[in-house]
């Protein structure tokens, strides 16, 4: 029995060595929520929240074998993102791993904190599930967490859900106020750390 072994050649062109970058397909997300401060009606709320789960909705199941600066995942459908089910908490903070998420803005105009989860539709008095709603602004399939929990405050008690888009809206730009908050993307090979402050049961 005989073995045919194929020899690789790299060649240097002169150089003295062959440097290879590797990178990561994944992203890591990393969460972390903490109690701030704010006043209702002249009162201090000294806001409590507790959370209790975390679900991760449009998670790609597909990347591009190279990546990507703009709208990377264009093309794709409703099968090719998933969610996960609800994921319990016994702490303030949390990470998971997802694949590259790369899309643009829906619309111009997402200048602060509180658009980026602007949306329309739903029935009146009905509550509506967070994968029917329409974002505004956010892409259709950007990815976005729903942290659910226990709220203690001055102005309301109860059981709350925050809908949090992913997308490095820390970013230096040359925005009046130093963030851009029109980015959805999701790079691979990435580090994204969310420091949640929950001011009040609408404020974060």
């Amino acid at each position: 029995m005989s073995s045919v072994t194929d020899d690789v050649v790299i060649e240097l062109e002169g150089k003295s060595s062959l440097q290879i970058k590797l990178k990561r397909l994944v992203a890591r997300i990393e969460f972390e929520f903490q109690n701030g401060s704010s006043q209702v009606d002249g009162k201090d709320e000294n806001p409590n929240f507790i959370p209790s789960s975390y679900a991760i909705y449009n998670i790609p199941s597909k990347a591009n074998l190279f990546s990507k600066d703009n709208n990377a995942m264009s093309g794709l459908a409703d099968g090719d993102f998933g969610k996960s089910a609800d994921i319990s908490l016994s702490s303030r903070s949390f990470e998971f791993f997802m694949l590259e998420n790369v899309q643009n803005v829906k619309t111009t105009g997402c200048d602060s904190q509180a658009k980026r989860e602007t949306w329309s539709g739903g029935t009146m008095g009905a509550p509506t599930l967070p994968e029917d709603k329409n974002f505004t602004y956010a892409p259709d399939y950007g990815t976005f967490v729903v942290v659910k929990g226990s709220y203690t405050g001055t102005s309301y008690i109860g059981d709350v859900s925050y809908t949090i888009h992913l997308g490095n809206f820390s970013e230096k730009t040359n925005t009046a106020n130093g963030k851009d908050f029109s980015n959805f993307k999701v790079n691979r090979n990435e580090r994204q750390i969310y420091k949640v402050t929950v001011n009040g049961v609408r404020s974060i």
